[in-house]
């Protein structure tokens, strides 16, 4: 079942992952079955688009950046697998030459 709390602090933890690195602007999609955050950040290297969902890990490879703990998108991946859904990261964004699309998805049923 999807749990309204814990889908709350997927979106608060993208968007506020995704405006640690936009450098002007983070968009919310949202579908039937689920949304999509994006910014138009320096994007992340093909290399490091599946370590991102790890604990602990931490690019370093945008500049200015405020390194947190690297946990955040680990829990939010955590969640999203819990309420049976996925997620997946596109970098550079669709459309995009830079940025960071972070796309959640979840069961039709459960919504």
């Amino acid at each position: 079942d999807i749990d309204p709390d814990r889908l709350g602090q997927i979106v608060a933890n993208l968007v506020e992952n995704a405006l640690s690195f936009a450098v002007t602007r983070v968009d919310v999609d949202v579908s039937d079955d689920g949304f999509t955050v994006t910014d138009d950040g320096p994007g992340i290297p093909l290399g490091e688009q599946t370590a991102i969902f790890t604990r602990h890990y931490r690019s370093d490879t945008a500049r200015g950046r405020r390194l947190g703990s690297g946990l955040g998108l680990a829990i939010v991946a955590e969640l999203v697998n819990a309420m049976h859904g996925t997620i997946e990261v596109a970098s550079p964004a669709a459309g995009r030459t830079s940025g960071t699309a972070v796309t959640v998805r979840l069961p039709i049923r459960d919504l």
